[in-house]
């Protein structure tokens, strides 16, 4: 048997192991009917008129098969009354969970979620419920040593730890879905804690809210907001245009209705890959002159750029006669384009693309500073201390833990940013040597704002969904995993959540993301779409290959949980609140581009 730490569930591990009765043989008082019809992931029950009272849908039953040590396990979805009052059936409906295999010398269970007992008329079906339950719940919540992760009790039983195994969780990627306020960020920042504790933890989470800053463990990073471009700290990071390629460029500078949208596009590139390609020979970076293409990352100042394109809209050639001058061949072409180019680059909220010490970001060594902060975990040389614990509660950091501020970056740009982070990890990987790749975790916060469907994308969207697509669909090969979290499943890219081999649902109250869950089940668990509305908050149903059996569970709160508490109205209006200046500190932060809680709690990078 398995280990069980809650010492209730113990003591009945233990009284079994001591029992000399035939270990997990069910008696006649615990049989709720005989099985009366069979059909492929559901089972009909006749239920006994005295059993009825104990049925109750959403727990567990077991139905005997033709092997006296295989048994079918399902769960009660419905329960009718059938014929006249004096000669009432009650027939429940049951649907097919998998399959139990007893072994009673050794008093150990063995669950499949496939259908390894036959179901045959007649045979009896029994209540789940009381010890046994315990029994089977303790010895299907399997801790798998370091690749555990607990999420809390059991619904069922709340003397049982609820355990996923975190590398099949995110081997195969995973979905995290709930409606605004049942607990999605709670439920997050519980994954993320345990997952700290491990010293070579590697996850980058997109903070859309600045939720997150309160996880104290993890390193704190954000791009520079206007507030930070004169003196920028420590936890700021610039990603200046030369980390982009030419088309997520083109989705913030292009405008696509302009007729000279094509010849837009053709100069840009090619000032830009003559800006590249001098600062490769001023830096006499020759080798890297033979692969170099206009996407490749090469430090260019923009502001070069734009004074190329306002010579090119200027210049004058001269004519044919003498002294006479003519306009150029691009005069006038960019009239439309330089005042949008001239707004951005003035703009302080696009800071962390434009400004920043130029010395620093503009130097090649630069990208690989931004990379070992988004993408490392803060080990530079190995210790030999093996399976060490990151002490978190206790003041100590994971820099492996990043959580990226995104939510004063402007809105606009929101699905650019992370298109290009989401491309720009998956490239390092794919370019790093096989040895050298170490497993990352990408948690997409609110990812229905950037990853929808390809039919309702925009230009800014779209290039994002193809990146984290990619991610998606081989990102395994690489040492890559998502982890969608959103509060409207059937807002999410379809292929992006088609890959996802782990769904965590919290409540779902609308009926469209009901029916996207429900296409992820089996046909023998797909009455749990029922329950997704009446579930409590901080209360899910996991389905996939992290757990054994998708039942309910109340999630643990995290001892560092988000800033996502939803206030108390009226509780809060019926005591005395004084305005003080904390009106005038909301006003003064807009004015500044900041928040002082943000910009008091630096994170050390180094």
């Amino acid at each position: 048997m398995e280990k069980v730490t809650d010492n209730a569930a113990a003591k009945i591990l233990k009284a079994v192991e001591n029992d000399s009765e035939p270990f997990f043989t069910f008696t006649a008082a615990e049989r709720a009917g005989l099985l009366c019809q069979v059909e492929t992931g559901r089972l009909d029950v006749d239920v006994d008129r005295e059993q009825l009272l104990y049925v109750n849908v959403g727990r567990l039953c077991m139905i005997a098969s033709t092997h006296p040590d295989k048994m079918l396990l399902g769960r009660w979805e419905k329960v009718l009354a059938e014929g006249e009052a004096d000669h009432r059936h009650f027939i429940a409906a049951v649907g097919l969970v998998g399959s139990v295999v007893i072994n009673r010398e050794k008093k150990t269970f063995k669950f499949s979620k496939s259908m390894i007992a036959t179901p045959v008329i007649g045979s009896d079906c029994y209540l789940l419920e009381g010890e046994k339950l315990t029994l089977f719940m303790s010895s299907i919540s399997v801790n798998s040593g370091e690749a555990s992760l607990t999420l809390g009790k059991f619904s069922l039983d709340d003397k049982v730890d609820a355990y996923m195994n975190g590398d099949a969780l995110f081997q195969r990627h995973m979905a995290l879905v709930g409606s605004s306020g049942c607990g999605k960020s709670w439920t997050v920042a519980a994954i993320v804690e345990q997952v700290a504790m491990r010293q070579s933890a590697n996850i980058l989470l997109f903070d859309i809210h600045g939720e997150y800053q309160a996880l104290k463990y993890a390193m704190q990073v954000r791009l520079a907001t206007p507030n930070d471009l004169e003196d920028p700290s420590k936890n700021v990071l610039f990603m200046p245009t030369w980390f982009m390629s030419h088309e997520e460029l083109m989705t913030m500078f292009l405008d696509r209705s302009d007729p000279n949208a094509a010849i837009h596009s053709l100069m840009i590139n090619e000032c830009i890959r003559k800006h590249k390609m001098r600062y490769l020979k001023e830096n006499h970076l020759d080798e890297l002159l033979k692969s170099f293409t206009v996407d490749s990352p090469v430090p260019y100042d923009f502001h070069e750029v734009l004074k190329d394109i306002i010579y090119m809209n200027t210049e004058l050639i001269p004519g044919i006669g003498q002294g006479e001058v003519v306009k150029g061949p691009f005069f006038g072409k960019f009239d439309q384009l330089i005042p949008r180019l001239e707004a951005k680059v003035a703009d302080k909220r696009y800071g962390f693309m434009f400004r920043g010490d130029k010395k620093v970001v503009l130097h090649h060594d630069y990208i690989n500073y931004f990379t070992s902060i988004i993408m490392g975990t803060g080990i530079e040389t190995k210790s030999g201390k093996h399976e060490r614990k990151i002490k978190i509660f206790e003041g100590e950091k994971n820099k492996g833990v990043k959580v990226l501020n995104m939510s004063l970056a402007p809105s606009e740009l929101l699905p650019v940013l992370i298109g290009i982070m989401g491309r720009f990890v998956f490239n390092v990987q794919f370019w790093n040597n096989y040895e050298n790749r170490h497993p990352m975790v990408l948690f997409c916060d609110e990812c229905h704002l950037y990853l929808p469907p390809l039919e309702n994308c925009n230009d800014a969207q779209r290039n994002t969904v193809f990146q984290f697509g990619r991610i998606a669909k081989e990102g395994r090969k690489y040492g890559m995993t998502l982890a969608a979290i959103t509060q409207r499943p059937s807002d999410l890219n379809p292929t992006i959540l088609s890959q996802c081999g782990n769904l965590l649902t919290l409540r779902l109250t609308n009926i469209y993301d009901q029916q996207i869950v429900k296409k992820m089940m089996s046909d023998g668990m797909s009455g749990l779409v029922e329950e997704l509305p009446l579930l409590a908050i901080g209360e899910l149903i996991p389905i996939g290959d992290a757990v054994v059996l998708p039942l309910k569970i109340k999630v643990t709160p995290a001892k560092c949980p988000p800033q996502s508490e939803t206030p108390t109205y009226c509780s809060t209006w019926s005591n005395e609140h004084a305005d003080g200046d904390a009106l005038d500190v909301g006003i003064d932060n807009m004015r500044k581009q900041t928040r002082n809680s943000i910009s008091a709690e630096e994170g050390d990078v180094n």
